[in-house]
């Protein structure tokens, strides 16, 4: 999956470049019916997360995503993102 492989280079990534893939993951991510494909994006913005390139204003957004509708593990996945501010 592209998500997957897109953050292998997060440390090669521009300020830009890292904004734009994030903003393209939490489109993908909000709409996403796959579990497996919204593990990737959920997974990617971790780390790209991790690398600086997230702000709160923006991961918002994934709040339109219904949790109890998620399976447990991907619910820990959006639970990082929203409520850890180390992640924005």
């Amino acid at each position: 999956m592209g998500a997957d492989q897109a953050t292998d280079w997060v440390g090669a990534y521009s300020v830009g470049d890292g904004e734009a893939l994030v903003g393209v993951l939490i489109v993908c991510a909000v709409s996403e019916t796959d579990w497996g494909a919204l593990e990737a994006q959920l997974h990617g913005l971790l780390e790209l997360g991790a690398g600086g390139f997230t702000h709160p204003e923006n991961l918002g957004r994934l709040r339109e995503i219904a949790p109890g509708k998620l399976p447990q593990e991907l619910r820990g996945y959006l639970d990082d993102l929203l409520e850890d501010p180390a992640r924005a």
